[in-house]
This record gives C-alpha cells, sequence and structure tokens, in this order.
C-alpha cells in the first residue's frame, strides 16, 4: 500500500511540474488567486499600484509543503499562507525586504486541502518568484475529522491505519493534535499496538475503555528521531476500545498496526466477579475464561472469576486447572453457605505451574470454584470430573445417637464418612445407626469400605455410651472388610462409624439371629427308631440316644437299641447365637434286668425291674417253670420307668427263679432266670457323712449323705441322726430332700447341752429312712455354713462317723 501511494505522490509531482509561469492579473484577492502547483513555480510582480497578489494550492495529499520566495530586490513585501475556508487567519509568513532580503520561505505541514499564498505590497516595486514544493511524508495521512472519540477512524484488531500528526487541518482549522481510532474487540486476548514513526512528531499514545474514557489501558510515546518505535501490549476482554495520539511538538506520520493474539482458551462471560455474578460450572463439565484482562463491565482489569457448581448428590469431585503459563493465580473451593472458609486449593504460576487440580469429598449442596489473579495474565480451562462412590450416601444429620439413623433388621446400608456437609460446614466425621433388638440373640454386621478410607467402627449398648461391645475398623486397601458380632439381650444398640483418615464409602449388612429352636420326631420299630430333625434356625446338632452310646452328629440319625427300656433321647441344636435342647422319652418295651438280683428267705425283700414301657398297673411275680411261686406284695414307680416290687420271700426255697412282670390284656414280660432266691441275712443298714475336711467359713458347703444296707433283705424304718457341732454362724440346709408327714409347726432338730451327764453342745436332726433294700447305696445333699471349726457326725445304731474340718 505505502509503494503505491509514494507512486501516486511521484505522478502527481510530475504532473504539477512545470516551468515558471507569470502571475495573471488580476489577482488581488481570493477570488482572482491564480494557481499555484502545490510542485510548481510562479512569477510575479509586485508595485504600490498592485496591491497584492493572491494563488491557491489544491493539496491531494496531506505533507510538509515549503514555500520558496525570491525577489529582485525591489519590492518590500509581506507574504502568507491561510486555509481556503478561513482567510483571515494566516498559518504562515515570510517576507522581502528590498536588496538586504530578497529570500524567504514557508515550510508547514499541511494536511489535504486548499490553501491561499498572498503577498501584500508594502513598498517599492520589483519582480518575484514563488517555488512549492510538498514532502510526502513516509505514512499515508489519516481520515479527519477523527481529533474526538465520536469522530475516531477505525482501527480493527488485526489491522493497520496511519496518519500526520502536527499538520494543519482544514476542517478543525487549526493544526492536528489528536487522532482517535476505535478498536472493537470481538474475543478476548491480548492485544498488541505497534506504534511506528517517521521521526517527525513528539506524541503520547493512550489506550482507553470506551465506556470509561478517563482512564488509560496502556502508553506509548514518540520522540521526535530518538523514539521513532513503541508499543503497548495489553489483555483485553471482548469489548469497544479507543487508541489516540496526543501531539506535544513537531509533526510527522505515524502507523499503528494492531495484532490480536487469541489465547488457548476462550473468555468466560463477564462480568462474574463475585459469587452473586458467578457463572456456572457443570459436573463433568468444562469452563474457561480469562484472567487479568481488562473488563469494560467491570472499568478494570479481571482480578477474579467465580462458578456456581452444584452437587446433586454426594460425591467426589476434582477440578482440573490447565493455564497457558499467563497467570500467576490462585484457585480455591468453598460453600456457598461459608465462602470464608476454603475447602481446597490451587494454584497457577506462569510457565513453571501450568497445571494444578483440587480433589475433594462433597455431599449434596451448592459450593463455589473461584480464581484470584495474583500477577500476570491469560487464559485457563477448568474441568471438572464427578465420581459416584461405590455406594449411596447416608441421609444427614446421623452424627450423634440422637440423630442416628435406623439399621433395620435384615437391611443393607450405606453412607459416606468424611464428606464435606453444607448442612453443618464441615466434615463429616461419624455416623450413628440405631439397632432395635426385641429378642436375645445374635447381631451380625458385616462390613465393607471402598478402600480410601481409614475407620472405627464400634457396637455400642444405649445404655452404656462410652463402651463399647465389639470393634471393627478399615484401613485403606489393606483392609476393606470387617465384621461385627455379639451376642445380646433385648434392647437398643447402636453402631458408630469414626473416621480416622481419608474419606470414603462404607456398606453395613445387618442381620439378626436367633438361637435355634430344637424339636424333633421319630418312628420307631421294635428296637430300632429313625429321628427327624424338625429344628428352627440349627447349624449343629448333638444327639445323645441315653444308652452310653458315643453321641451322633447327624440332622436325621437313625438308631438301634440293644436292650429293652426308656430312654430319655436329646437334642442339642446350636448356632451361632446359642444352643437349645429338645428331649423326648423312648420306650423299647421289654425287660432288661432286676437290681439287686437276689434276696434273702427271711425277710421282705425290695427289688428294682428295669425294662421299657412299664408302669404301676403290671404286676411281678417270680416263677419256676411257668408256675407263679409268690407275687408281689407291691408295685411302685421307680426311677426313670423302673418298677420297684416287694416281695416276701420268707421260708422261701433257695433257687433261680424267672421274673415275670404282667398286665391284664397284654402278653406278660419274662426275664428268665432274673432272680436268685438265697439264704437270709439280717439286714445291716450304715450312713455316712462325705465331703471335704476343709470349710470356708461363713460360706455355704456342700456334704453328701450317703446310706446303704449290706444285708439281702430289707431295711425297714431304719433310724439315723446327723450331729453337728454347734458353732457360732451354724446352719443347715437339706437339698431336694421330701420327708413325709413332717409337721411344720415343729423343728426337725434337737439342740443338745450334754449327753450321759457330759457336757454336749450339739445339734441333732432325727432321720427315719423307711426302706433300705438289699445293697442298695442312696445319698442326698446337705449345706452346711459355720463361722468356725466345725464336728460332724452321722449315726446309726451301731456306727458313728466322724468328719473333722479345718480351716
Amino acid at each position: 500500500m505505502r509503494k503505491s501511494l509514494l507512486f501516486t505522490a511521484i505522478w502527481l509531482c510530475m504532473l504539477n511540474f512545470t516551468l515558471g509561469q507569470s502571475e495573471t492579473e488580476p489577482n488581488n484577492n481570493a477570488g482572482q488567486a491564480n494557481t499555484l502547483l502545490y510542485n510548481g513555480m510562479q512569477n510575479g510582480t509586485i508595485s504600490e499600484p498592485d496591491g497584492s497578489d493572491w494563488y491557491k494550492i489544491n493539496l491531494p495529499i496531506g505533507g510538509v509543503l515549503k514555500l520558496l520566495f525570491i525577489s529582485d530586490g525591489g519590492p518590500e513585501s509581506n507574504i502568507y499562507i491561510a486555509d481556503s475556508t478561513n482567510t483571515g487567519s494566516t498559518i504562515g509568513f515570510a517576507s522581502f525586504g528590498f536588496q538586504a532580503h530578497k529570500r524567504d520561505s514557508i515550510i508547514i505541514p499541511l494536511l489535504k486541502g486548499t490553501y491561499y499564498v498572498f503577498i501584500n505590497h508594502s513598498r517599492g516595486g520589483g519582480s518575484y518568484s514563488i517555488t512549492s514544493s510538498l514532502q510526502v511524508l513516509q505514512y499515508p495521512e489519516d481520515n479527519e475529522p477523527n481529533n474526538t472519540f465520536d469522530k475516531a477512524g477505525v482501527l480493527n484488531a488485526n489491522g493497520n491505519v496511519t496518519g500526520l500528526m502536527g499538520h494543519y487541518s482544514p476542517n478543525v482549522k487549526g493544526v492536528d493534535p489528536s487522532d482517535w481510532y476505535k478498536l472493537k474487540v470481538d474475543k478476548g486476548g491480548v492485544i498488541k499496538l505497534l506504534f511506528l514513526s517517521d521521526g517527525g512528531p513528539e506524541s503520547n499514545i493512550f489506550i482507553s475503555d470506551s465506556m470509561n474514557l478517563g482512564s488509560s489501558l496502556g502508553f506509548a510515546s514518540f520522540g521526535f528521531q530518538a523514539h521513532k518505535r513503541d508499543s503497548i501490549i495489553v489483555p483485553l476482554l471482548k469489548g469497544t476500545y479507543y487508541v489516540f495520539i496526543n501531539q506535544s511538538r513537531g509533526s510527522g506520520s505515524y502507523s499503528i498496526t494492531s495484532s490480536l493474539q487469541v489465547l488457548q482458551y476462550p473468555e468466560d462471560e463477564e462480568p462474574n466477579n463475585s459469587f452473586n455474578n458467578a457463572g456456572v460450572l457443570h459436573i463433568n463439565g468444562n469452563g474457561t475464561g480469562l484472567i487479568g484482562h481488562y473488563s469494560p463491565n467491570v472499568k478494570d482489569f479481571d482480578p477474579s472469576d467465580w462458578y456456581k457448581l452444584t452437587v446433586d448428590k454426594g460425591g467426589v469431585i476434582k477440578l482440573l486447572f490447565l493455564s497457558d503459563g499467563g497467570p500467576e493465580a490462585n484457585i480455591f473451593i468453598s460453600d456457598s453457605m461459608n465462602l470464608g472458609s476454603s475447602l481446597g486449593f490451587a494454584s497457577f504460576g506462569f510457565q513453571d505451574r501450568k497445571r494444578d487440580s483440587i480433589t475433594v469429598p462433597l455431599l449434596k449442596g451448592t459450593y463455589y470454584v473461584y480464581i484470584n489473579r495474583s500477577r500476570g495474565s491469560g487464559s485457563y480451562s477448568i474441568q471438572s470430573f464427578f465420581t459416584l462412590p461405590n455406594w449411596p450416601e447416608d441421609i444427614e444429620p446421623n452424627d450423634d445417637f440422637m440423630h442416628s439413623g435406623l439399621l433395620a433388621e435384615n437391611s443393607t446400608i450405606s453412607g459416606l464418612i468424611n464428606y464435606y456437609n453444607p448442612a453443618k460446614k464441615d466434615y463429616d466425621p461419624v455416623d450413628w445407626y440405631t439397632l432395635n433388638v426385641t429378642k436375645k440373640g445374635l447381631i451380625i454386621i458385616r462390613l465393607q469400605s471402598d478402600g480410601a478410607v481409614e475407620s472405627n467402627i464400634y457396637l455400642v449398648d444405649s445404655l452404656h455410651l462410652n463402651g463399647s461391645i465389639k470393634y471393627a475398623n478399615f484401613n485403606f486397601k489393606e483392609k476393606t472388610q470387617d465384621s461385627l458380632v455379639a451376642l445380646v439381650e433385648k434392647g437398643r444398640y447402636y453402631m458408630v462409624i469414626y473416621r480416622s483418615r481419608g474419606s470414603g464409602a462404607y456398606k453395613a449388612n445387618f442381620k439378626f439371629l436367633l438361637p435355634p429352636k430344637a424339636d424333633f420326631d421319630y418312628v420307631q420299630n421294635n428296637t430300632r427308631i429313625v429321628f427327624e430333625n424338625k429344628t428352627i434356625r440349627g447349624d449343629e446338632y448333638i444327639w445323645n440316644f441315653d444308652d452310653g452310646s458315643p453321641n451322633v452328629a447327624s440332622v436325621n440319625p437313625m438308631h438301634e437299641y440293644a436292650e429293652p427300656g426308656d430312654y430319655d433321647v436329646c437334642l442339642i441344636a446350636k448356632n451361632r447365637a446359642g444352643q437349645d435342647t429338645s428331649c423326648a422319652r423312648v420306650f423299647v418295651k421289654g425287660l432288661s434286668r432286676v437290681f439287686p438280683n437276689s434276696g434273702g428267705n427271711t425277710g421282705d425283700v425290695t427289688f428294682a425291674v428295669f425294662g421299657g414301657g412299664l408302669d404301676t398297673f403290671y404286676k411281678v411275680s417270680l416263677a419256676q417253670n411257668g408256675i407263679t411261686v409268690v407275687q408281689s406284695l407291691s408295685v411302685a414307680a421307680g426311677e426313670k420307668g423302673s418298677l420297684a416290687a416287694s416281695f416276701d420271700l420268707r421260708g422261701k426255697v433257695e433257687g433261680i427263679y424267672d421274673v415275670v412282670v404282667s398286665k391284664t390284656g397284654e402278653n406278660p414280660y419274662i426275664l428268665p432266670g432274673g432272680f436268685t432266691i438265697k439264704k437270709g441275712l439280717t439286714p445291716d443298714p450304715w450312713i455316712r457323712i462325705n465331703g471335704r475336711n476343709r470349710i470356708l467359713f461363713n460360706t455355704w458347703t456342700t456334704y453328701t449323705v450317703e446310706y446303704g444296707n449290706n444285708g439281702n433283705v430289707d431295711a425297714s424304718v431304719v433310724p439315723a441322726w446327723l450331729v453337728f457341732e454347734r458353732t457360732p454362724g451354724f446352719d443347715l440346709k437339706f437339698v431336694n430332700v421330701n420327708f413325709q408327714d413332717q409337721d411344720p409347726d415343729e423343728s426337725m432338730y434337737v439342740d443338745l447341752d450334754s449327753l450321759s451327764s457330759r457336757p454336749f453342745n450339739f445339734r441333732v436332726y432325727p432321720l427315719l429312712l423307711p426302706v433300705i433294700p438289699p445293697g442298695e447305696v442312696g445319698s442326698f445333699k446337705i449345706n452346711v455354713k459355720t463361722g468356725q471349726n466345725i464336728k460332724m457326725y452321722a449315726l446309726d445304731r451301731k456306727t458313728v462317723v466322724s468328719v473333722t474340718s479345718q480351716r
């Protein structure tokens, strides 16, 4: 473009270059002015009759016009140049002064336009010549008028303008003091304005916001030949700006080249420099922006950008921040309810730190991400990555027993621990859950974590909140599973999860296990029985068939009995919550044995008949060769289905007899050779006390009283005495002993002070044992308490047994 303009100027010079011409009279005023080419020569004469000569110069382009005036020394004249629109005001002056001053010139910077050169005669007369030469400057002139913002020219964001500064402008009727250009920036970036001059002007150059013209965003200057080049680099957001040049001294031409550097990341929507006009950053979204750029909306350089982040459910937010290396900035995330507190921090540090991130666990809420610029300017990107936890969040608040959540039986709950909770303006360090237990049983809580948290978990009794029943824990990825298992009574309990380190998700499955309920049925075929287990909630089983055989752990066993009898079969069912026992008596009918199996023929003999299915409706007899020899006097129920049969064997023949047990309407049971009658022996009853020979004072101690009969006939109505030294604190209790015909108003003992005229400080308990069958050994328990050493005896008619106990 410059070459084209230069060729045009040269061509114009050639057109306007002619040999000097003589003036044409009359040319005494502007209306009669001769034409003076701007690169030409004009000859003329001036004398007293000819008061003045006028010449018109048309400048098609601006430049520096030099007018050289030469006279023959005859005239004395004043020479002027004036704007054609304002001839009353001159803009240049020269003169002739006879022989002493024959030569003068006017050099003046002019913008394009029409001008008048006129010579006013003073004295004398003579001839003169005017030579006109126009110096076209380095850079073409601008379009005038553009000396105010409302008349500003246009400078494109990536464009160039040129102009002249300090030249006379017909449009302003004065020297052009300033040039204004409107710069429209359609997208944010860094604008670079390169200013070049031809070395002529001294000027100050500014850029300002169209909304705030009184404030300068950048400054440059020209300083004649020494300072011909300068620039302004300023980061700008989208908007309209003005570039203006103010002339200080001199004149000349200039060039302005504008280049807009669009940055790596697009600008943000302004204004967004506070929380109440924040932009929106979506979950799993992206935002970009410019920081430290001038914003017309805020009439200042943009110091901060705010973004609103809405989290609909708990999770981990990762914010990745990238910059182009231009800005130094600090980045924060905060709770909308607590803006003064930062939940995370990142930063940019020019080229050294162009990347940073914030990772923070958040519960549902509204948050703000904001960038505060420290130094520099540039563009940035924010990427939001939201990771949902493995399991859903819990319902807050549940951080103490009064606000605990419910962990119902046979249910699964999940939650997040140490996530930021806007409701409490803090991280959530603990979660409480209530367990309502309606029966005794086993609490089983299976716990699982996502491996991101270290936590301690406690099972707590509501009546003892400061203690724990059971404990479990998570240890990041090293331990992600554990359990709480406890046997508890009916009541209210709490599961409490305390965070130690990290943040993560957990899951808890609660099952309540009741102890088993044992039950069974059976099908019998003679001595073989098949058992059907009907237990509820059993895991392990133990069967006891009550016949001395080993216990069986089968679920549904089959058992065969070796001999008849009444058997108490017991099933013990177990699970982790406890055990239960169910027993049933099965009857294997028939006879197995009698005891004693012999007796004397000098008195009554009582023996026990053992078998299965026996009751007191049966009669017992002794027979030989199918003939009954003796019938029982009485039949009574014995232990565990046995029968106690009494016989009068006086005078009966010694020998071996069959035992026959019969009942009307049923086949008899026969035990061949089951009983032997022998020669009778006198009854020989005895009694003794067995137990420790040491006793704890003032503490109940148990002793066993044993009795028996060494004869082979019944010992009937046997007297016995239990004798105890009366010591301080002495007391005695019979344990599970049935007394017949006892008078409740009478004492069971007699206190004695003497015996056979000798001191005898003892307490005597007299007893009568109704019948002691031959060979039988019976017993019962007594509890004794004393404050010191004691002597105790058991006496029958012929024996005294003494046991001395010492501490």
